[in-house]
């Protein structure tokens, strides 16, 4: 069972279904991921993703001083996924050292049987870090220079009613808020 579960039903042709919440693809040297999902052929159901940040500073809660200085450290972001014929080209790249254009990774929800983006997180410049594969499960981890993400609202029927993105840089540890 995948870590969003009943986000999106897909029907597999030996009739077992299977819970889709996040969707990964990818943009240069070659498109990695593939899959037979409806409308998303070019990615491929994931688990999960795990990404953070975390900020470095000197300053003095107590004593009432803001947080203008410092610095901030980005995670390696962590990808868990079922093996598929991206497997060794992942592992390809990561040997080889090559940088990938951009990781998008999208979660989704169905609404009215069609997988419908609430966040899309894309990480640019990106380098495979590790891999690692337990039967048929792989993870597998990248670093990045820049990174977008965008909330997407949407209504119960699932018009987009706006959207909220943050981008940033971990070489500048500069972020930018946007609502659009």
């Amino acid at each position: 069972m995948l870590g969003n579960a009943g986000a999106y039903e897909e029907g597999k042709p030996n009739n077992t279904t299977v819970s889709i919440g996040c969707t990964i693809e990818s943009e240069d040297p070659s498109d990695i991921f593939s899959s037979e999902l409806k409308n998303r052929e070019n990615s491929a159901p994931c688990y999960d993703e795990k990404s953070g940040f975390q900020r470095y500073d000197n300053d003095s809660i107590a004593s009432g001083e803001r947080a203008n200085f410092g610095y901030v450290v980005a995670y390696d972001v962590e990808v868990q996924m079922d093996y598929g014929s991206w497997a060794p080209i992942i592992q390809g790249h990561l040997t080889g050292g090559t940088t990938i254009k951009k990781i998008i990774i999208r979660r989704v929800i169905n609404i009215k049987h069609e997988l419908v983006d609430i966040q899309v997180t894309t990480y640019e410049s990106c380098i495979f870090k590790s891999y690692k594969q337990e039967g048929k499960t792989i993870a597998f981890s990248f670093s990045y220079e820049n990174r977008q993400d965008v909330t997407v609202a949407r209504d119960l029927d699932g018009v987009k009613i706006g959207q909220y993105g943050v981008d940033y840089s971990p070489a500048t540890s500069t972020g930018e808020t946007a609502e659009a």
